[in-house]
Parts: structure tokens; sequence; C-alpha cells
């Protein structure tokens, strides 16, 4: 049995985060933690189809919105930006459109599965663009017969 010295433990809790998201990357021809479902999940995902154009730092691309949560959406494209870049485009919702800043989380080619696109997480959300986001992922969750989702809840409320 292990006996603490009072002495030696800690009395305040660490609040530094231990994680780095952007010390995970996840190379496009060696995703198959998404097809084995690994990569970690925050928000519910919900199909919402649109078309986007997202433009890099040096490059642009063109793609097809096939899925969107509070946290990020995946977007089926040919063309791919790399891995951590930021990138910026207009996200067509259906009660507004907003200029938004999002990073490449990760990349996946085309397989017999899959379809070839990126994983999007949304930086800098605004109080505005939450309530937007957060009416559009009710909506869907309504139509998906999900009703109102808790993680969209407690986003709206933060």
């Amino acid at each position: 049995m292990t006996v603490l010295d009072p002495d030696t433990v800690p009395t305040e809790v660490s609040t530094e985060r231990r994680f780095d998201p952007d010390s995970v990357t996840v190379p496009a021809a060696v995703n198959r933690g998404d097809e084995l479902g690994l990569i970690a999940r925050y928000h519910t995902r919900y199909d919402y189809e649109l078309d986007v154009t997202l433009y890099g730092e040096n490059a642009f691309c063109s793609g097809v919105v096939r899925n969107l949560s509070i946290g990020g959406f995946f977007v089926e494209t040919p063309q791919a930006l790399p891995v951590g870049e930021l990138c910026q485009f207009d996200l067509a919702l259906p009660s507004e459109t907003l200029w938004c800043t999002g990073r490449v989380c990760w990349v996946r080619a085309r397989n017999r599965v899959h379809r070839a696109g990126m994983g999007i997480e949304f930086q800098d959300i605004s109080d505005q663009m939450r309530e937007a986001l957060g009416g559009t992922v009710n909506l869907l969750a309504h139509l998906a017969g999900q009703g109102e989702t808790s993680s969209t809840r407690a986003e709206g409320q933060q």
C-alpha cells in the first residue's frame, strides 16, 4: 500500500491542457482511424449539403459539404488543403450566410468505402456564428428525429 506524504501532495489542481490537438495530424494516405471510428468527435454530425469554396493560405479548392456539426463539417473534394492549414469560406445556413475561418483537421483519399475530402474544424466562432450554427444543427437534429441536442444547448449557453 502506498502512503502519501501530505507535504508532497499538490494542493491545487492544474488547469493546464495536457493534450494539444494541433500536434496530431492524420496523413491522407494512412487515414484508417476515421474508417475505424478512432478520430475523436466532440459533436454529432448531421447530413447537410451545400457547395463551398475554401480559400487556403496559398491555394483554394471547391467541394460539397456533406455533413455539419456545431464544431465543423466534412467537405467532399478531390483537391485538399494541407492538414493544419487555416482556410476561409462562406457557409450558407438557412438563416444567413456566414464568412468563417476553419482549420483542416484531416484529409482522406477516395477509396471503395469513403469519398475523398477533408474535415474542417471551425475556428474563432463568434456568438452570432454559434447561434446560427446552433439553430441549423437543432433543425437538422429535429429533421433526423433527434430533437434539440444537449451539446447544442450547452454550446449556446457558453
